[in-house]
């Protein structure tokens, strides 16, 4: 008769396998004691044995952090200079811990599950970090599962509830719609991606409560939002806003595109431009009157953090955390009223 395996415990048990691995391997995701007496009681009925060379190879460490990037930009993730203060605040804080890093690109191979399911069962990596949109969240539960920490910074598409470290994008969106109300805009337009991506709906929710805040009324007309997970507005969006809503601002996070549209458009130099997303390594543009500066670098950072925690058996580690960007305001006149 054949030894009885996890799926067999599992099964007997009413849990997942994954709830197995983590009473047998301590984490790294929490299990609450009545869980973990039941399912070692299972264990003890069964007559189930770990395999104890499988549970070693699990608990050697490389030290080494996979850095996975795939965003939605053309080029290859770690010449995407979008990621480039990310990537610095892991490499500082993984250096801190005496961690190597190995990073991975391949947008193709990061948006298949079959990706993960090779990189946990080859133990690389003793933990990974993803940022990126096109990332397939079920991965990061691929690698979770199979006793590998992973981790997603900043926006990703929604899936499964996996642990995060995210942007303040409720608020980062209501303090642009302020900052353009308080200088007498009355008809802010707003640019989201399509709203299955995190963040995009809580951007949403910030632009309105600054409405309401305000006693403005919202106008559907000003919100573009795009049909499917995009780069940036296209020109066709952009026109389409600028002529049927007339919005006397915008707030985007794509700010670049937009602007050389608005330009092409021959839209007013008066209308102005908040971008959600400012990216250190590109020139101010004479459009842009204020920025939102998400903590990128720190994402980087507390990513680390976090991972390292959970290799080292923490398992009270928060499902997201929330870091609050900067905010920039360039020399700027007051709206005049209408």
């Amino acid at each position: 008769m054949p030894s009885p395996t996890m799926k067999d415990v599992a099964k007997n048990a009413g849990v997942s396998v994954a709830t197995v691995s983590y009473v047998l391997n301590n984490g790294p995701r929490p299990v609450t004691e009545e869980t973990r007496t039941h399912v070692l009681a299972v264990m003890k009925k069964l007559g189930y044995q770990p395999n104890a060379s499988a549970r070693r190879l699990r608990r050697q460490h490389n030290h080494v952090l996979g850095v996975a990037l795939a965003g939605l930009s053309t080029r290859p993730g770690i010449s995407d200079l979008y990621f480039l203060d990310i990537i610095s605040g892991i490499s500082i804080a993984a250096n801190e811990h005496h961690y190597d890093l190995m990073v991975f690109s391949d947008h193709e191979k990061l948006g298949s599950a079959e990706f993960y399911q090779s990189m946990a069962a080859q133990h690389m990596i003793d933990g990974l970090i993803a940022a990126g949109s096109t990332i397939n969240p079920e991965g990061i539960n691929i690698m979770n599962d199979a006793g590998t920490p992973a981790v997603l910074v900043g926006r990703q598409r929604s899936g499964p509830l996996v642990q995060r470290v995210v942007y303040s994008y409720a608020e980062d969106a209501r303090w642009a719609t302020q900052f353009f109300i308080q200088q007498g805009h009355r008809r802010v337009g707003l640019f989201l991606n399509l709203l299955s991506m995190v963040g995009e709906p809580e951007r949403l929710m910030g632009y309105r409560a600054a409405l309401e805040a305000n006693g403005l009324p919202f106008d559907p007309g000003l919100v573009s939002i795009a049909p499917h997970v995009t780069q940036h507005p296209s020109r066709e969006e952009v026109a389409g806003l600028l002529h049927s809503a007339v919005p006397d601002a915008i707030i985007t996070a794509p700010y670049v595109e937009v602007c050389n549209f608005l330009d092409e458009l021959k839209a007013s130099p008066e209308l102005g431009v908040i971008t959600l997303d400012e990216e250190s390594h590109l020139p101010h543009l004479p459009r842009i009157v204020g920025a939102v500066r998400p903590a990128k670098y720190e994402a980087g950072q507390k990513a680390v953090e976090v991972i390292i925690a959970r290799i080292q058996g923490e398992t009270e580690t928060p499902e997201e955390t929330v870091l609050a960007s900067k905010y920039v305001v360039y020399q700027v006149q007051p709206f005049p009223q209408v």
